[in-house]
Formats: C-alpha cells, sequence, structure tokens
C-alpha cells in the first residue's frame, strides 16, 4: 500500500512539473478546428488533427515528461520545465 501512495505522488509532482506546458497544449487544441467541432482534447491529440503550433506543444509536452524521468536531468535540471517568467530572469 505505502509503494502506490509513493507512486502516486510521485506521479502527480511530475503532473504539476509539466503543467505549464500541459496547459499550453490543453489551450491550442480547444482553440483548434477539431477542438472547436466538439473532438475531445485527447481524440484530437491521438488523431493527429491538430495545428502544427499544438503539435509542437505536444512534443514539449512529451520532451518534459519524459526529462521527468531522466537521471542525467537531475544535476542539469530539466530543461522544458520553465516558466516564461523564470526565463525573463535568468537572461
Amino acid at each position: 500500500a505505502n509503494m502506490s501512495v509513493a507512486a502516486d505522488r510521485i506521479s502527480k509532482e511530475k503532473r504539476r512539473a509539466c503543467q505549464h506546458v500541459r496547459d499550453q497544449l490543453i489551450d491550442c487544441v480547444a482553440e483548434s478546428p477539431c477542438g472547436l467541432e466538439g473532438g475531445s482534447i485527447r481524440e484530437c491529440v491521438r488523431s493527429g488533427n491538430i495545428p502544427e503550433p499544438c503539435k509542437l506543444l505536444r512534443n514539449n509536452f512529451f520532451e518534459c515528461m519524459r526529462a521527468e524521468i531522466d537521471p542525467r536531468s537531475r544535476m542539469r535540471g530539466n530543461r522544458y520545465n520553465t516558466h516564461a517568467e523564470d526565463a525573463d530572469t535568468k537572461k
């Protein structure tokens, strides 16, 4: 039972870590023709019937999630996990 709780906590942390990219993807797909025609976000993304900017966000979300489990990113940090506000302060 403890393993399940720990795995659930890690899963929620990963979702939070890439939440900003996920939110951008959801907004993009919702405003796409597929989303406006009433298709669910999941259906639109899986069908690939989304505009190029949404496809780029989908890839960024995938890379962000993948980087969260990559042990090398522990030292470097997850480059996909930066907010726009944070990027301005790093310059």
